[in-house]
């Protein structure tokens, strides 16, 4: 992820090539970042097997595929929920992986979009018409309901983060990937085993039945959960309206002038008391944006910015 074609940002080349020493198992790169042929001969030499790219963030998709060919690495597309199946048509030769996503990417926790299943069921029979070894991935919304009915549609992996890890540390997910994978190693046998055989090995946290709580005073009862990762959970994993103030959201609407509080809590407050309610879930992703690459702490790019006309910090520091 760049922060670009989705919001967030996540690991590059380097956490590649740090995590190839320690295992054989295929890294499959999937790069939600615009113009991927800048980038991945890095991750090719950094150890990927698979490298899957979006159609939309490349203007020379058949040359960028070719590139990671040519790099003896294995060539994946992955398809946006919006994203006509036939779209593949003209590059099925060319792909040894197609990913079909089912939600849109960018965060974890989204709803299974259902007419994705359709959409399955139609690329695994022009795989099926191709002739040729394509896996059929699936990645969004999984769980045990959702993974049977992809499997049945034709999927080949599903890819569940979420499931596994919502309400765990790093270190407690690790630790049941271990004895899970190590006993449960393909799709179907995990559909097999089902939701209640699964809670047995991912039982490492055990308040709330290994369910994320999806109000606010149960979140903050969990160690390490404060105000704002309780309020990050409540919108993005359960799409609620809330406003989560770290440093961007709380320097942008102070330079603003949405917002004239000291503290965290109170920036909150006030933001939720003039933000209107159908922009409110959304609200902080753009604030984050604005202070990661515009409105930044110490050299703010204020004559860039797209708001600049309503912002006090403007006003008061570019007179006209």
């Amino acid at each position: 992820m760049d922060g670009h074609f989705v919001p967030n940002l996540t690991f590059g080349p380097p956490i590649i090539k740090a995590l190839r020493t320690h295992t054989t198992l295929p890294f499959d790169v999937h790069l939600m970042i615009n113009n991927p042929e800048y980038s991945i001969k890095d991750y090719a030499n950094s150890g990927a097997d698979i490298i899957t790219i979006h159609p939309e963030t490349t203007i020379h998709l058949d040359r960028t595929l070719d590139t990671i060919q040519n790099l003896g690495v294995k060539v994946g597309v992955a398809l946006l929920p919006s994203t006509n199946p036939n779209y593949i048509d003209y590059i099925i030769d060319k792909l040894d992986l197609i990913l079909v996503m089912t939600v849109n990417p960018g965060f974890s926790g989204q709803k299974f979009i259902e007419n994705q299943l359709e959409k399955i069921k139609i690329i695994s029979e022009k795989i099926k018409s191709s002739g040729k070894n394509i896996l059929l991935s699936v990645d969004g919304g999984i769980n045990d309901v959702t993974g049977k009915n992809c499997i049945k549609a034709g999927a080949d992996i599903l890819v569940s983060a979420v499931v596994l890890s919502a309400q765990a540390t790093d270190i407690s997910v690790n630790k049941a990937t271990k004895f899970l994978f190590g006993e449960y190693n393909t799709p179907e046998k995990i559909l097999e085993l089902g939701e209640e055989g699964l809670k047995n090995y991912i039982r490492s946290i055990d308040k709330y039945d290994s369910k994320v709580p999806n109000n606010f005073d149960e979140l903050i009862k969990l160690p390490g959960v404060g105000r704002k990762t309780a309020n990050v959970v409540l919108n993005c994993l359960f799409g609620k309206s809330t406003i989560a103030v770290d440093t961007h959201v709380f320097r942008v609407s102070k330079r603003l002038g949405l917002a004239s509080s000291n503290t965290p809590k109170k920036v909150e407050f006030e933001l939720v008391e003039i933000i209107d309610t159908k922009w409110l879930q959304h609200a902080h992703h753009w604030l984050i944006l604005l202070g990661r690459y515009i409105c930044k702490a110490r050299v703010p790019n204020c004559p860039a910015c797209p708001v600049k006309e309503y912002c006090e910090y403007y006003a008061n520091n570019y007179p006209k």
